[in-house]
């Protein structure tokens, strides 16, 4: 799991069917790690046919990592 801003790249916050957030890129490496989707959190497993690019995103956390990191940029 990453500490990373959200993007529109690899690091698109997706929604979790139990409710958690986490960045594309960080579910794919948690299926190559333990051959499932399990959420970082709760650890609720997900069904083998969830794709981390399927599943919805977080526009509001997207939207939120994006305003972070102009203000960042800025000072």
């Amino acid at each position: 799991m990453c500490y990373d801003i959200y993007d529109e790249g690899q690091k698109v916050p997706r929604n979790l069917h139990c409710g958690h957030t986490y960045c594309e890129e960080c579910l794919i490496n948690s299926i190559k790690n333990k051959g499932r989707l399990e959420c970082p959190i709760c650890r609720l497993r997900h069904e083998s046919w969830v794709k981390p690019s399927e599943l919805t995103k977080n526009y509001v956390a997207l939207e939120f990592s994006l305003k972070q990191r102009e203000l960042l940029q800025k000072h």
